[in-house]
C-alpha cells in the first residue's frame, strides 16, 4: 500500500483523466461489477467515474482502495491518481505556495525599482533643470548601477556623472531585517572597496544608494556614519506611494556638500516646506 500522506485539494477533479486512469487500473479482464466489489462500492459508481460524470472529488479512502486494487501492469501511480482527483501532497503544495510568494515578491520589487527610477528622474529635472537632461545607462559601471545622469559641461575635461543603485527591498515578517541588510551591504561592497583602494577612479562621480524602506535606509546610514569614504556618496530615501524624495544623507567623510552635484532635496525646498508647515 502507498504510504499515507496528507493531501489537500487545490482544484476540481479532472473527470476525463480520472476516468481514464481508473479504466487502466481496472484492466480489461475485470468487469465494472467485479472491480466495484473489490474496492467496496457499486458498479454504477464505477461507471459514472470511468465516464467522467462526477460532481465532486472522490474520497481519499476510495482513492486508496482503487489504487490498492489496480492491475499489476498498470503504471498509474498514486500521485497521478490524486492529482487527477484535484489533490496534491501538502508538502509539495507548501513549496509551490512558497515559490509563488517568491514570484509575487520579485514582481513587487521590480515595480518598486521602476518607481524609484521614475521618482529620481522627476526630482532631478525639478531640482536641476537642464543640468541633467537625460537618464542614461551607466555603461562603465553596469555591474553596480542601474542608471546615471551626465552633467553637460563640455568645457571640462572630466565628465561628471551621478550614478544610482536602487534597493527596492522592504522589511517584512518573512524576511528578517538582518538578512536584508547583509544582502544590501554585499551589493555596496564593490563600490566601497573601490573607494578604499582606488579612489582616484571615482573622480567626478557621485554615487547614491536609493531606498524605499525607512528602516533599511536608517540602518545603512548609521553603519556608514564613521566610515572613511573618500568619494562623493549619499543615501536617498524615497516614498514610492506618494512618488517623491523624502531625504538625502551624505555618507562621505570628505564631501559634506558637493557643489558639482546638488542634493535632490535642496535646502531651499526644505525651508519652503518648513515655512508652509508653520503657516498651516
Amino acid at each position: 500500500m502507498e504510504e499515507e500522506k496528507t493531501y489537500i485539494q487545490i482544484a476540481l477533479p479532472d473527470g476525463t483523466k480520472l476516468g481514464k486512469y481508473i479504466r487502466l487500473m481496472r484492466g480489461s479482464h475485470r468487469t465494472m461489477a467485479q472491480f466495484a466489489r473489490e474496492i467496496g462500492t457499486s458498479a454504477s459508481t464505477i461507471c459514472r467515474i470511468e465516464n467522467g460524470r462526477i460532481n465532486r472529488p472522490l474520497t481519499e479512502k476510495m482513492i486508496y482502495a482503487i489504487y490498492n486494487c489496480k492491475v499489476k501492469e498498470s503504471n498509474i501511480n498514486f500521485e497521478m491518481l490524486m492529482s487527477a482527483n484535484g489533490f496534491v501532497n501538502k508538502e509539495i503544495a507548501s513549496k509551490q505556495c512558497y515559490l509563488e510568494e517568491l514570484k509575487t515578491g520579485y514582481v513587487a520589487e521590480s515595480l518598486r525599482r521602476k518607481q524609484i527610477k521614475s521618482i529620481i528622474v522627476s526630482a532631478m529635472i525639478e531640482e536641476t533643470g537642464s543640468a541633467f537632461p537625460v537618464a542614461k545607462k551607466a555603461t562603465q559601471l553596469t555591474d553596480y548601477f542601474q542608471y546615471a545622469f551626465f552633467m553637460d559641461q563640455p568645457e571640462e575635461a572630466l565628465q561628471k556623472m551621478w550614478c544610482f543603485v536602487a534597493f527596492p527591498e522592504e522589511c517584512s515578517e518573512k524576511i528578517p531585517p538582518k538578512r536584508l541588510l547583509s544582502y544590501i551591504q554585499g551589493k555596496m561592497a564593490n563600490v566601497l572597496l573601490l573607494d578604499a583602494w582606488h579612489a582616484e577612479r571615482l573622480d567626478g562621480i557621485k554615487f547614491s544608494f536609493v531606498f524605499c524602506d525607512q528602516m533599511l535606509y536608517t540602518e545603512i546610514v548609521q553603519s556608514l556614519k564613521n566610515a572613511p569614504i573618500k568619494s562623493a556618496m549619499s543615501a536617498i530615501l524615497v516614498d514610492t506611494n506618494n512618488k517623491k524624495v523624502l531625504e538625502e544623507t551624505w555618507i562621505s567623510s570628505i564631501f559634506k556638500e558637493c557643489e558639482a552635484f546638488p542634493q535632490i532635496v535642496s535646502k531651499k525646498r526644505q525651508e519652503e516646506e518648513m515655512d508652509y508647515e508653520r503657516d498651516c
